[in-house]
């Protein structure tokens, strides 16, 4: 599956740097079983194929 979105930006505030964001569709949300209690990730960075790749952390 494969899905274009844009990321959110929020400014600098006085209490931290800027922050960028990107939603995440519910479907997929749903199909790696992620729930309220279990939603902790993995988000690797591979800088040679600038891809970002998240994965469900194991229970």
């Amino acid at each position: 599956m494969e899905s274009k979105r844009k990321l959110s930006y929020r400014k600098p505030s006085n209490r931290g740097g800027e922050q960028f964001s990107v939603t995440i569709p519910k479907e997929y949300i749903e199909k790696l079983n992620i729930t309220e209690e279990y939603r902790e990730i993995i988000i690797t960075l591979n800088e040679k194929t600038r891809e970002i790749i998240i994965k469900k952390a194991t229970d």
